[in-house]
């Protein structure tokens, strides 16, 4: 049987301690509101559908993401930092439920529901992210948004909506803010073309 002395079993100990390592990070979850769009001036008849935005498989995911100025074509993702949903998902949800506040169309609601409607609203979520570096950080938001009537698919409008915002600083949550100012602006654009032909 073997004896260890004292002085070895702390040095044990110390060596079994170090090897469990640091805990992660905590994770942080965030999210966007609905805007508040002032009242529709020529609201659509009818039942308006948002679709879900598609988007590419890095800005579609719940991972933040994030690029540098001058280097815009390196997207990279925040390892402990998620939106509490895909954000295609929850633009289109936060801007049906400002569309249905402002009256944009006699009712509003989402895809998820899958009923007919009399127009779908489908987009693209090109863009959406932080961008640190250069002078100050900021945050980007590219949509592209097109109105169809549901009767024959006829293409009623299409844009492409692009807001840039400063952030406060350089911090995930900081961006989070920028974006919310950003996403209202686009949203209160994308309300004020949707009129019927």
């Amino acid at each position: 049987m073997i004896v260890l002395r004292p002085l070895a079993l702390i040095l044990l100990a110390v060596v079994l301690v170090s090897c469990g390592g640091a805990p992660p990070p905590a994770e942080h979850f965030y999210r966007l509101s609905a805007p508040v769009l002032a009242p529709a001036a020529k609201p659509l008849t009818g039942l308006l559908i948002v679709e879900r935005l598609g988007a590419d498989g890095v800005t579609g995911e719940r991972p933040m993401v994030h690029t540098r100025q001058g280097q815009e074509k390196n997207l990279e993702t925040y390892r402990y930092h998620y939106w509490i949903e895909a954000p295609g998902r929850m633009l289109a949800q936060h801007l049906a439920e400002a569309l249905g506040t402002s009256k944009a169309a006699s009712k509003v609601v989402t895809g998820d529901l899958r009923v007919e409607g009399d127009w779908i609203l489908k987009g693209r979520l090109k863009h959406f992210e932080q961008v640190l570096g250069g002078s100050r950080p900021k945050v980007l938001i590219e949509i592209e948004a097109t109105l169809l009537s549901a009767k024959d698919y006829g293409l009623v409008h299409h844009a492409s909506y692009r807001e840039e915002e400063e952030a406060q600083g350089e911090s995930p949550a900081q961006a989070v803010d920028a974006l919310q100012k950003a996403f209202n602006r686009i949203s209160l654009r994308i309300a004020a073309d949707l009129k019927a032909p």
